[in-house]
């Protein structure tokens, strides 16, 4: 049996894996592969549902962009984790290493900032419900997702800029 861990501060030991077992990393990734393909397509259909739907409520403004953000980083961690899961280690560079850190939390930030206004957004639905049409409307809505995307980028560039510091890949050998 494989013991998995993940070392966010190393990204050249992505995990230890039992030596006895050398099946463990095919088959962790053959998860891997499994899970994201599974999350593009499930994801995939909920974005075109509700595009060809143009009928948008309050709740389908957050799930669509819980749905665009869920689809967004499985297409980047296929890319990147995958690979170096398979491998045993970080295939990709320095770079690439705070660039995949970047997007982790700044996808991070924006699935619980829009948990957060959903949240927001049943409140007033239940305690203002015959004012809530008047209150929240299309433009509040994606002018609130768009402060999530915003937001979040701005959180989550904050170890890149030189006042910052970035422990992604602290102890990185390559």
């Amino acid at each position: 049996m494989a013991v998995l861990t993940l070392n966010v501060t190393d990204c050249h030991n992505l995990t230890d894996i039992d030596p006895y077992s050398d099946a463990a990393p095919t088959a962790l990734t053959i998860v891997e592969i499994t899970y994201y393909t599974l999350t593009v397509i499930g994801n995939s259909l909920l974005i075109a549902t509700v595009v060809r739907r143009h009928a948008l409520y309050s709740v389908s403004y957050f799930v669509t962009n819980l749905g665009f953000k869920h689809f967004t980083f499985a297409l980047v961690s296929a890319v990147l984790v995958t690979p170096s899961v398979f491998k045993d280690r970080w295939m990709f560079g320095h770079h690439l290493c705070i660039l995949f850190g970047f997007i982790s939390m700044w996808l991070a930030y924006v699935d619980r900032l829009t948990l957060d206004c959903l949240a927001g957004d049943r409140y007033v639905a239940v305690t203002r419900s015959l004012r809530y049409r008047q209150i929240l409307n299309r433009n509040k809505f994606g002018a609130t997702v768009a402060f999530c995307w915003s937001y979040s980028s701005i959180s989550a560039a904050m170890p890149l800029v030189p006042f910052g510091e970035c422990v992604y890949c602290d102890n990185l050998k390559f």
